[in-house]
């Protein structure tokens, strides 16, 4: 089961990525052309590798041929290292036989116009650097270099070249690890993240900001305080629990069900959404966010002010797909209130707040927050900050890191060291 929805989130949230990357992308290098067998290549495939090196050469260069073995071996030897090979037209057949015949198997592209524009030097080989983020790492290298050569070019660069991606990993899981004492060390992240992506670096400012903070939040029991708005700007959120085997609700779960009730009475214009996917091992029917809503229907609360949100499987898909809804459906609820057991409402708060930094245009132009909570109060449990970090970096888009945060598969031995 476990198995199962991780690859069903996985998918959910690569589809969220690519939208948010399509906007994004602005490489230096901009092409699409083929490989010698047809394959369309674009300047995204940057992206599938921390570097990439694009190496101009012709099977009638004797420098060109004789590196091509030590390239072989650099791609084989360098995970994080893409390798293309660039070929004029004309000589594509011949390029592509004589890497057969050396057993070099990294893919070989045409030159285009936009290609040539970076790397027309007037000689062959001709090398270039892109980082995943598209852009061009490091000097123009004309002529050919041995293996050891080659090795400690990319590996400098591999230690210069981060993503914002890579950045906001790091972010999440030093500050996951470490908590406060972190604090140095964030802000150097910060501001690495600042020369690449100035917005994002905004955004995960007041998401830091937020996760420091987010243990200190007053936590209310029972109900909703006073003071909210009382029209449909405001917006009740039920987290949901597991369900037992057979689809019925656990004891927790209809416990935040009673909080939600007198909740719902005390603001009877507010909206309700009842998030939580299909948890149930023996029945695939049943799904938490269907359980929570027929349960309150059954209690009272008028059905058209339910919301369904029932294919969330974490907390942090709970905030991005909840807030995909209010967004298309409901654009007038700008406040939310978060209901979970006391244990659960601070990482809840957190992840429905970054949430809505990261989804606003502008940083600093969310459409919604957190204004209050309501919690049951709960005889045990507990979050860690690693899991919060997780959730941080699902958010992110980067689904199969923190799922392997959630099952504690996740390898830190190249966690960054405190700064002074």
């Amino acid at each position: 089961m476990k198995k199962i929805i991780a690859v069903l989130l996985l998918a959910l949230s690569l589809s969220i990525g690519a939208a948010a990357y399509a906007e994004d992308w602005n490489p230096d290098v901009e092409f699409m052309t083929v490989d010698a067998e047809g394959n369309e290549w674009t300047d995204r495939a940057f992206a599938d590798a921390r570097l990439t090196m694009l190496n101009l050469w012709a099977y009638w260069c004797p420098p060109c041929v004789g590196e091509l073995p030590d390239l072989q071996k650099l791609s084989e030897n360098y995970p994080d290292l893409q390798i293309l090979g660039v070929s004029l037209e004309d000589y594509e057949q011949d390029n592509i036989r004589t890497m057969e015949e050396l057993g070099v198997s990294y893919p070989t592209i045409r030159l285009t116009e936009s290609l040539d524009r970076e790397m027309n030097t007037g000689y062959i080989p001709t090398t270039i650097f892109v980082n995943s983020d598209g852009h061009i790492v490091g000097d123009v290298y004309v002529g050919s270099k041995t293996y050891a050569q080659w090795a400690a070019i990319v590996e400098k660069y591999l230690d210069e070249t981060q993503s914002a991606q890579d950045i906001i990993e790091k972010l999440a899981v030093c500050y996951g690890t470490y908590g406060s004492e972190a604090g140095a060390t964030i802000e150097t992240l910060l501001g690495e993240l600042a020369s690449r992506d100035r917005n994002a670096a905004d955004r995960w400012q007041r998401i830091m900001n937020l996760w420091a903070s987010a243990e200190e939040i007053p936590i209310h029991y029972d109900c909703l305080p006073d003071g909210l708005p009382e029209t449909d700007e405001l917006c009740i959120i039920v987290l949901g629990f597991q369900l037992n085997p057979d689809g019925t609700m656990k004891d927790e779960l209809v416990e935040r069900l009673k909080v939600v009730l007198a909740s719902a009475e005390k603001y009877p214009n507010a909206w309700i959404v009842c998030t939580g996917g299909g948890t149930a091992a023996e029945n695939e029917t049943a799904t938490e966010a269907g359980k929570m809503a027929e349960w309150l229907v059954n209690n009272g609360v008028d059905s058209a002010r339910v919301i369904v949100e029932d294919k969330s499987v974490t907390t942090a898909q709970n905030a991005m797909f909840t807030c995909e809804i209010l967004r298309e459906q409901h654009p007038q609820v700008s406040q939310l209130a978060i209901v979970s057991s006391d244990y659960h409402i601070p990482t809840g708060a957190l992840l429905f707040e970054a949430e809505a930094i990261l989804a606003a245009e502008e940083a600093g132009q969310e459409n919604m927050e957190v204004v209050s909570n309501a919690a049951w109060e709960a005889p045990s449990g507990e979050l860690s900050s690693m899991f919060q970090a997780g959730a941080l970096i699902e958010l992110s888009g980067d689904a199969e890191t923190a799922f392997d945060i959630y099952y504690e598969t996740y390898d830190i031995h190249e966690l960054p060291s405190l700064a002074d």
